[in-house]
Formats: C-alpha cells, sequence, structure tokens
C-alpha cells in the first residue's frame, strides 16, 4: 500500500506522472516564508520523485522566496520533463533533465495577470498551453502554442548594451520593495513606475549616475505620495537607448 505524505498544510500537489521504471513523479507547489515574515507565504515549485513503495529517490525546488512561482502542470519530454505555471502573473515554462536538474526558464508576458494551468506536448517541439487571464473586471480562458527553446529567457532580457541587470525583491511586497541595477558605464538614468494600462505614476529617479551597482526603495506610492492601490505595477529603468521592465507586485493587505 503506497501512503506517502510531506511538506507543510499550506502545500498543494498538482499534478502526478508515472514513468516506464514505475516510479512516480509529483508537482507540488510549497509555501515560502515572504517579506520580513510578515506574508502567509508565497508558492515554489517543488517536483518529487517516488519509487513504487513511496522511497523518496530525488527531490528539488524551483522558484524564489521572494517571487510568487506557481506550477500547475507537467509533461515529460525526450530529455526529462517540462512544468508549465505562473510567475509574477506571467506564463512561467521551465524544463529540466530526467532527475530534476535545472535546464532552463522561459516567461511569456501577454499584458495581464496569466496563468496557465495545463499543457500538452504537440509532438513538433512545441507546447499547447491552457490556462485564465485575469483583466480588471473579467476573466477570459487562453490557449496558445509556445516552441521550445522560444520564449523570452528571464536571464537574457537582464542584460541590455549598458544596462546590466535589474532586479526587484522582495516581489511581491507589501511596504517597499528594493530595485537593483548595474551600469557597465557612466550614462543618464530613469526610473519609473507605470500601471498595467501604460499610465506613468511615478518617476523614482532621472539622473546621471557612475557605472556599477546601484539600488532604489520605492514604498508603493505614487508622484504625488498617496499609497497606490493593491495590484500589478510595472517598473521600467532606461539607460540611454536601451529599457528594462520588471513587473512587480504591491499588497498592503488592509
Amino acid at each position: 500500500e503506497l501512503d506517502v505524505t510531506w511538506g507543510g498544510s499550506s502545500d498543494a500537489a498538482r499534478a502526478i506522472y508515472q514513468n516506464d521504471e514505475s516510479d512516480y513523479l509529483v508537482l507540488t507547489n510549497d509555501q515560502a516564508v515572504g517579506e520580513a515574515n510578515t506574508f502567509p507565504g508565497w508558492p515554489n515549485i517543488h517536483v518529487c520523485c517516488f519509487d513504487c513503495n513511496g522511497t523518496e529517490l530525488w527531490s528539488e525546488h524551483y522558484g524564489s522566496s521572494y517571487d510568487y512561482d506557481e506550477g500547475n502542470d507537467f509533461i515529460v519530454t525526450e530529455n526529462g520533463y517540462a512544468i508549465i505555471g505562473c510567475h509574477l502573473g506571467d506564463i512561467y515554462l521551465i524544463v529540466s533533465d530526467s532527475i530534476g536538474c535545472y535546464d532552463g526558464e522561459w516567461i511569456y508576458d501577454l499584458g495581464k495577470w496569466e496563468v496557465a494551468n495545463s499543457m500538452v506536448g504537440t509532438g513538433d517541439g512545441e507546447y499547447a498551453v491552457a490556462g485564465l487571464i485575469y483583466g480588471y473586471s473579467d476573466i477570459c480562458p487562453f490557449l496558445m502554442l509556445i516552441g521550445y527553446p522560444s520564449g523570452i529567457e528571464q536571464e537574457s532580457s537582464q542584460s541590455t548594451g549598458i544596462l546590466e541587470a535589474l532586479r526587484t525583491y522582495p516581489n511581491p511586497f507589501s511596504v517597499q520593495t528594493t530595485i537593483a541595477y548595474s551600469l557597465m558605464e557612466p550614462e543618464h538614468v530613469e526610473i519609473s513606475v507605470y500601471n498595467l494600462i501604460g499610465q506613468r505614476l511615478n518617476v523614482l529617479t532621472d539622473k546621471s549616475m557612475i557605472a556599477g551597482d546601484h539600488t532604489l526603495v520605492w514604498n508603493g506610492i505614487d508622484h504625488l505620495g498617496k499609497p497606490l492601490q493593491d495590484g500589478i505595477y510595472f517598473i521600467r529603468i532606461t539607460s540611454g537607448h536601451y529599457s528594462v521592465t520588471e513587473k512587480v507586485i504591491y499588497g498592503r493587505g488592509d
């Protein structure tokens, strides 16, 4: 009789697959600890492999304690498996080898809050992905084809000309978030906050900066100093002819 439990009270199992060796692959979402322990926890993606007797063979985590990462479905591929889900409101694809070693990740942004719930392989190197798009007042389903590796690779999008990197942490946040970026050479930098419909709500900095690493703190206010509503916002940094945008989630929990 197979009876295995693991994880905590807020963890959730999402999908299971039995391979040719009769081993079980189980996809779960584990709750991580958020900003200064104030959040109830943001999901991390977790894959466990058990043999037919329930003995754990290997276990791998994907995602960050500071980001909202959710895995909802996975399929077995020729080289391992692929996970589909959500990363901060974007469609999130992770690929791994057969024993869980990370092989890459791709992010697809349709402009709103998107959650991919299921996928199937098409047999020609693509995946058919289905899920939901959450708008201001409506929710609608989506179906799209994505190729491997034809997405927007997260790491490569963070290196653009003299603008070396951009990261916000914690994300999601309730009080403040730190915006970290690097410049390969001195340049004029503008950092602004936008909402989902492209309105600029605040200019956080607009001045010349020296080369190197820089940080800036934003506490969720607009240009008038008023707190913004809970929701999704975009931090855009522009340096010379280059720009990088990062999606952030703000929630005070009032």
